[in-house]
């Protein structure tokens, strides 16, 4: 092998150890100055999550946390008229999030912290979020919405709020994405 290629491999080997280094730096940074870490809801409960928010041509999705958008693609998918916003802070999630839905003109992903989101024209908001993040968001969300606003919490309750439905998803084993409950402001 001449040094030439010798080189060039060595470069491309060298990008590649870089790249992977910024990424895991983004991953613990965002870990940092989030207050939820970056965990999806699996792709397996999507379906049946959506299936419970009995959107209409008119529901606006509202998604504070969004991660990759994974819930949001999966709304438009099954319900292509309807409005979608995901809100994320941490800069790794926000952009592969965008990436996944450049071709969708009716996601729009913010990146903004959740606590200064506008949610007043959501139709529905899904959260999951850890129970302190929740209770902390609620005021906002209360204050904002309009009565029969729908939030779905995946895993954790509302603290002193009643879900008006408690969804057992499919589970194969999992300990994430168990349950869904629904609440109505």
């Amino acid at each position: 092998m001449d040094v030439a290629l010798r080189i060039a491999l060595l470069l491309v080997l060298l990008v590649i150890l870089v790249v992977g280094v910024v990424v895991g730096l983004a991953h613990i940074i965002s870990a940092l100055i989030a207050d939820a870490p970056y965990v999806p809801t699996r792709s397996s409960v999507l379906r049946a999550i959506i299936n419970e928010l009995s959107l209409t041509d008119q529901s606006v999705v509202y998604d504070l946390g969004c991660g990759d958008a994974r819930l949001l693609l999966e709304a438009v998918h099954l319900h292509p008229h309807i409005r979608a916003v995901g809100v994320e802070i941490g800069p790794v999630p926000y952009w592969l999030g965008k990436w996944r839905t450049r071709k969708h003109k009716n996601i729009q992903l913010l990146r903004k912290n959740i606590f200064s989101t506008d949610v007043s024209k959501a139709t529905h908001i899904y959260l999951y979020l850890f129970p302190h993040v929740i209770k902390k968001l609620m005021p906002s969300i209360l204050e904002q919405c309009a009565p029969g606003t729908i939030i779905a919490s995946c895993d954790f309750e509302v603290a002193g709020r009643e879900p008006f439905k408690v969804v057992e998803l499919p589970n194969d084993g999992a300990k994430l994405s168990k349950r869904l409950l629904l609440y109505r402001v």
